[in-house]
């Protein structure tokens, strides 16, 4: 069987940061944690979690409310948006018709 993962090919200098508001997806990357609906998938799926225990990678957890990928993978209500766009360093805009 060969090995269909692909090579994060960082070293041990430079450690990715990845950053997760979930605390599940925290806990079942760094904890070895397993849960029922987590267990059809299969052992070479689990990339995240070897690129952890290998150390090319760094998971923290955030607050929702710091998350910012958000803005881009959500519909987020205005208040959330703006938050959102603040976190960014973005000003919202609007084009004259």
């Amino acid at each position: 069987m060969t090995d269909e993962r692909i090579p994060i090919n960082s070293t041990k200098d430079e450690v990715i940061e990845l950053l997760t508001d979930s605390q599940a997806a925290h806990d079942h990357i760094t904890k070895n944690l397993t849960h029922p609906r987590t267990k059809h998938i299969k052992r070479r799926f689990n990339y995240t979690r070897d690129a952890y225990h290998d150390g090319d990678i760094d998971l923290r957890r955030i607050p929702a409310s710091e998350q910012t990928a958000d803005v881009l993978t959500k519909i987020l209500g205005p208040i959330a948006h703006q938050n959102a766009l603040k976190l960014l360093n973005m000003k919202s805009f609007s084009i004259p018709v």
